[in-house]
Order: C-alpha cells, then structure tokens, then sequence
C-alpha cells in the first residue's frame, strides 16, 4: 500500500516508519525531513489544502502526529488542543476527500480515563470501560476518537483507533519496567500494532488497547489488592525481595488491561513484556 505517515519524527514514527517501509510504500508529512531516507512531503498538520495534497493517491493514512508529555508543557494548552484535534480533523477530513480506503489513529489509554487517581468500575479494563479523560491530552484524543467514528459513519471511511498505554522505548530496564504489569508498553510492541491494523482487511472501524500484556488480566483483582506482594510473588518468583528493598511499590499499580480484542481481531500480541532482572 501507498502509506501517508505523520508523526514519523517522533518516539512511535522513528520505529515505526522503517517497519512499515519493509512492507509498503511509506511518505512522510512533516515540518522537517526525518531524515531516514524516505520520502517525505513538507507540510504542517494545521494547514487543510497541504495535508488534503499529500493525502491524494495514498492507500491509507497513520496519524501518529501529536502534542504530548513535554511538549505540551513546553507549547501550552492551546497549541495541543489545536494539533491533537484540528489536525485530527484536516487528516481525516484530507483522507475522505482524497478517497483514501484507510486511516490508523493513535489514540491512548488517556482517552478513557488513565490518571483519574480513582478505581476503575471494573478489572481489567477493555475498550468499552464507561470513564471519560483526566486530563486535557486525554480530551483531545478522545475527541479524536469522534472525529475518526464520524468519519466512518458519515463518510464510509475505513478507521481503526490504537489506544496505547504510557510507553517507553526499548533501552528501559528492571526495576522502571515494572509499569508493563499495569499501564504501560513497550515502543517496538506499539509500532508492530499499527502494522497489524493498517493491514486487518476485517475491520471498518474499530478500537484497540495496546498495553504489555500483564498477567494480572487473569488475576482476580480482589485476590491482587488483599494481597499485592503476595499476588505478585506468585506470578514472579523472588520479585518480593525487590519491593521489600523499595525497588518498586506495588501500591502503584491500581489498573491494567486486557489485549483480548486486539489479539482476537488484529492478530497482535506484544513481544516485551514485565520480567524479572
């Protein structure tokens, strides 16, 4: 397929773009030249005429671009709002016109709530949980969210929504990955979902967790909170001795989910997930 990318210069893109290059044929939309040697269309997100050009001819369309972490508080409230949305808007708009069969957007696990500091209504969470955003990131991801489901139902547009968890890139290390057991994934693992959704021919829209795959999903989460080292010595043998030394305190981890849907639909499972040192 003709792949248009957004977003490629960033902790996702860069892993992502040369993934997708094994396979199709990958454009970027940027403000700079990533630099890895493919193509790429200069343009910016918030400019309609420049993103409905490099739209025309594409297969499909992986909107990865956004405003986040330290460059939300570096840029401001308003300069997320305008990229997470208004660029969500003239990338979804741009496909549709462009006819363009597909569009992968990355969301996140933010969408629906991660944050709240409050117990999820259940355990683990899936993709329908009834909670709505934390925060102004998760605001703009989950309108977002509209704005792709819309353009399926108004327009016939194929889109499918990747929810990650908080993630991090392949040189974390025991003890900081002990957030794959909760809200958190590996950046080779998000990467190689997207590749699963631009090329699942069974979905016309659809929404995915994309989390580690923690072995609390099959856990019940009363047996965990009565007894969270307990718990978690059972299912890792030795890791008491890293929470008794503070390493970790398993009083942090209050939610995880489960990867059932995109296991089933996408035929994705993630590669990295907790281990002990």
């Amino acid at each position: 397929m003709k792949v248009l990318l957004t977003g490629g210069s960033g902790l996702v893109g860069t892993r992502l773009a040369p993934m997708l290059a094994e396979r199709h044929e990958v454009t970027h939309f940027e403000m700079r030249d990533p630099g890895d040697g493919l193509p790429w269309i200069e343009g910016d997100l918030l400019a309609p005429d420049a993103v409905r050009e490099a739209c025309e001819g594409m297969d499909a369309v992986m909107h990865v671009a956004a405003i986040h972490g330290p460059n939300w508080r570096k840029l401001g409230d308003h300069a997320m709002f305008e990229i997470n949305v208004m660029g969500t808007q003239n990338v979804v708009d741009a496909a549709v016109r462009a006819g363009v069969d597909r569009l992968v957007f990355t969301s996140s696990i933010s969408a629906t709530g991660h944050g709240q500091g409050t117990p999820p209504p259940y355990l683990p969470i899936d993709e329908e949980i009834p909670r709505g955003p934390a925060d102004l990131y998760g605001q703009t991801k989950a309108l977002g969210e509209h704005i792709c489901r819309f353009a399926t139902a108004r327009y016939d547009l194929n889109t499918i929504i990747l929810r990650p968890g908080f993630i991090c890139d392949e040189d974390c290390r025991f003890p900081d990955t002990w957030r794959l057991l909760s809200c958190m994934v590996d950046v080779r693992d998000v990467a190689g979902a997207h590749v699963a959704a631009l090329e699942c021919d069974a979905i016309h829209h659809g929404v995915f967790l994309v989390t580690a795959d923690s072995p609390l999903a099959r856990v019940e989460p009363l047996h965990f909170f009565a007894d969270r080292r307990g718990c978690l010595e059972g299912l890792f043998p030795g890791i008491g001795r890293y929470i008794d030394d503070g390493a970790f305190d398993p009083v942090a981890i209050d939610e995880w989910y489960t990867l059932e849907r995109a296991r089933r639909v996408l035929g994705w499972t993630p590669q990295h997930n907790f281990e002990l040192a």
